[in-house]
């Protein structure tokens, strides 16, 4: 049996609420332009009783074929988790309200193209689009980022997503 930890986005039709946020770290001048709300995420609890997490990285960063996420606890220390997956790793904190993790895609693979080419049809405005094309071309020179997620109510409840 799974459990559902947290498990946040749009699921009524009509809202387009968020599952959480992915910030790329990046200079300060390009932070503004460094923060996506993500369109799918899922933390659950697996029978196991290891955390489980996956999540789609913006395609303004990565390619359709590396952008699905999937992580697995590997340690826990109180509130603090460490997760592995084929793509990366990461260091967690699993707050009361929201659950975050600094993560490292050592392995992923981006077709540098196929971003350039979203960021290109995504911004056409000239200056919006030169800072997210450096947000994405500093993300696929050192593939790392943040993630954080807000806590639902509603443990227990599996729900899916488009």
């Amino acid at each position: 049996m799974l459990t559902t930890i947290l498990l946040s986005g749009a699921i009524q039709a009509a809202a387009a609420v968020p599952a959480g946020h992915y910030t790329v770290p990046v200079s300060p001048e390009l932070r503004p332009y460094a923060d996506f709300e993500l369109d799918c995420a899922l933390l659950r609890e697996g029978d196991d009783k290891k955390l489980h997490l996956e999540y789609n990285l913006p395609l303004e960063l990565t390619d359709a074929k590396s952008r699905h996420i999937v992580l697995e606890e590997t340690a826990r220390d109180g509130h603090f988790i460490t997760m592995r997956g084929a793509d990366g790793h990461g260091a967690c904190f699993n707050g009361t309200d929201h659950f975050s993790c600094i993560v490292d895609y050592s392995t992923i693979k981006i077709d540098a193209d196929a971003v350039q080419a979203y960021v290109d049809r995504l911004y056409p405005e000239p200056v919006e689009h030169d800072f997210r094309a450096k947000v994405a071309r500093a993300f696929g020179g050192e593939p790392a980022g943040i993630i954080e997620l807000p806590k639902l109510q509603d443990a227990g409840t599996i729900y899916t997503y488009p």
